[in-house]
């Protein structure tokens, strides 16, 4: 009884920390987010950190971690915004914090116009672009 108690505490503390939205975020302050998991199935075991997003001012997430049990980072992505809130860049970067891919996307009066995709080089491999057709 006592297990099905704590889960169910952690379930909701999960929904509480990961539902925050930007508004919130904003208001209160907040920079940083620190995700941890807790594995119960062969009785309580220690947490362990399992995300790390952080954000800028208006409440954007500018940098996403999601690393191992054994604190291993498994994915790392920092974001840049345009003065729309739109996301005009997204870099992934590997353990040791070099570029693995990078794309950048650009917008005209709102609509996403072209993507850019850049390898682990920062060499230019694809391009996207987006046309849009009026009634």
């Amino acid at each position: 009884m006592k297990n099905v108690t704590i889960l169910i505490l952690l379930i909701a503390l999960s929904f509480a920390v990961s539902g925050q939205d930007k508004k919130t975020i904003k208001e209160k302050g907040i920079s940083e987010i620190k995700t941890y998991e807790q594995k119960l199935e062969r009785g309580i075991e220690d947490k362990f950190l399992v995300e790390i997003e952080k954000f800028d001012a208006k409440g954007r997430t500018i940098e996403l971690k999601e690393t191992s049990r054994k604190g291993d980072i498994d994915s790392w992505v920092k974001y840049k915004y345009d003065e729309d809130g739109n996301v005009v860049e997204e870099t992934e970067l590997d353990v040791r914090g070099k570029l693995k891919k990078k794309e950048i996307t650009k917008y005209k009066n709102g609509l996403r116009i072209e993507r850019e995709y850049y390898d682990s080089e920062n060499r230019l491999v694809r391009r996207k672009t987006y046309e849009y057709l009026y009634d």
